[in-house]
């Protein structure tokens, strides 16, 4: 069993602040590493004390061990899911468009390059993935087109429409998605409130931090808005 012990005083070496006991105390440097996907904690050195042999060694449930392998997986065990909204990583829709008479409409047929259960196929909405029955029609009379832009240092992309949609009354109804720079895990992908207009809209792109799951925002991502005239 561990002990408590109080420190004399507590001394600045460089940026931290070091507390000194009355007895040989060695306190680790610790630093997370990635080893085999797994993200473990390894002793760099010590910040007081006698580094001994405690160098280069890591983190177990039994104490340390030169055994990467061995060593505790910070993130959790094998498959279990970080922190944050539950969805499918780096999901990429194989749009068509599909014909019905005079109609058309935009489908999701596919999905390609994620990991585990592909999210549900069907028709393009305003709010997502929907049945042909709720479906915006993408006929002739209707204006349309598919934007792009990058998320921002605030996680944020600014998406322009042009001059498509400035003879239209109002804005237009939109679909979104981001494809991430590199596989993050899952992706929170929202409308600013307040940003759609017929000039254009603003969209934001979130992703769980790879060690805690808290939701941070993500830079360099590409997201795509599919606009379609009211």
């Amino acid at each position: 069993m561990g002990r408590f012990l109080s420190p004399l005083v507590v001394r600045r070496v460089g940026q931290r602040l070091v507390p000194e006991f009355d007895q040989p105390v060695a306190i680790p440097d610790l630093a997370v590493t990635m080893t085999n996907g797994r993200a473990v904690l390894r002793v760099d050195g010590v910040m007081v004390g006698d580094p001994g042999t405690v160098t280069g060694k890591y983190v177990a449930p039994d104490g340390l061990t030169s055994d990467p392998a061995l060593a505790t997986d910070i993130r959790g065990a094998a498959g279990q899911n970080v922190k944050g909204d539950a969805g499918n990583p780096a999901w990429t829709p194989m749009l068509a468009i599909e014909s019905d008479g005079a109609a058309r409409y935009l489908k999701v047929t596919d999905w390609a390059g994620g990991v585990g259960t592909k999210p549900a196929t069907g028709y393009v909405g305003s709010a997502g993935i929907t049945t042909k029955a709720n479906a915006p029609n993408l006929n002739a009379a209707k204006r349309f087109g598919i934007f792009n832009a990058m998320s921002n240092a605030s996680g944020i992309a600014t998406i322009s429409f042009g001059t498509m949609f400035s003879e239209v009354t109002s804005a237009p109804n939109i679909g979104f998605w981001a494809i991430p720079a590199t596989a993050v895990g899952a992706l929170r992908v929202t409308q600013v409130a307040g940003t759609l207009a017929k000039t254009g809209v603003q969209i934001k792109v979130e992703a769980p931090n790879i060690l805690s799951g808290v939701l941070n925002l993500l830079v360099g991502a590409t997201v795509f808005v599919i606009a379609i005239e009211q």
